[in-house]
């Protein structure tokens, strides 16, 4: 509790959290991946402009938008980008079969699909039929290949046409945030909702109950649509205002 109150008070949304650590640790490591480190500043700037890249496209609050990709940095910034929307994120394992996927796709409603080019195909063959049909979205689009930050971020500002003059709207805590499914261990897999306030509070917790510090570092090798890798090690490094490592799937040899 000591931990957490050295930062500004929040409302226990998504965005909200990251605002009151960027304007305590503006220039702190927030997330590493690869050979690309992002400070709070930069999460909190970029995702905005993907965000205002994203509302020019129609995708506003209570939209469902889905990835379907391994771990990487720009998932975290997709994740932040639909919170500062009031979309709701739903991260999917890319490694489902076409009858789980489509299960999952068609149950949630989906507005956006986010994946990797080779992903592309498979995603349209299976919602083409749909009533209503996702629009996609490529993660090389928007910088997953590029080598450096900064070419990242000028690619959703080409993503994004420069527009900064979309309004964002009111967020609260009871919104919904993000949509988990389940393994579908003895069936098919089904969506639990969690809210702003279910996400902030866990990573809260998470801080207190392994007293983390703002100079620790977490590295999680578990994948984003798990609920470890998405509400205790991201949430609990935004709420320490510490930093996060990933990767995009565990590799024996290089751990």
């Amino acid at each position: 509790a000591q931990t957490l109150a050295i930062y500004p008070e929040h409302n226990d949304t998504l965005p909200s959290l990251l605002d009151s650590r960027t304007q305590k640790v503006p220039s702190g490591d927030v997330l590493l991946y690869e050979n690309r480190k992002w400070t709070y500043a930069e999460l909190d700037r970029i995702s905005t402009v993907l965000a205002n890249g994203l509302a020019i496209r129609g995708i506003s609050k209570g939209d469902r938008v889905v990835i379907v990709a391994q771990n990487s940095d720009l998932s975290v910034l997709l994740f932040v980008a639909v919170a500062k929307l009031g979309a709701i994120y739903v991260p999917i394992n890319p490694t489902l079969t076409e009858r789980e996927l489509k299960h999952i796709l068609e149950k949630t409603s989906v507005d956006l699909v986010v994946c990797r080019n080779n992903d592309l195909d498979r995603i349209k063959h299976i919602t083409e039929p749909f009533k209503q049909t996702p629009w996609l979205l490529s993660l090389e689009s928007i910088g997953l290949e590029e080598s450096h930050l900064d070419a990242v971020e000028r690619k959703i500002h080409e993503f994004a046409s420069d527009n900064d003059s979309v309004k964002l709207p009111e967020i609260h805590a009871d919104d919904p945030l993000v949509v988990i499914f389940t393994s579908g261990t003895t069936g098919l897999p089904k969506g639990v909702v969690h809210s702003h306030k279910n996400y902030v509070w866990a990573g809260e917790a998470f801080v207190e109950r392994l007293y983390l510090q703002p100079e620790d570092r977490l590295l999680s090798v578990f994948p984003f649509f798990h609920v470890n890798a998405l509400f205790y090690s991201l949430g609990g490094a935004l709420a320490v205002g510490g930093a996060m490592i990933t990767t995009s799937k565990f590799s024996a040899s290089r751990f």
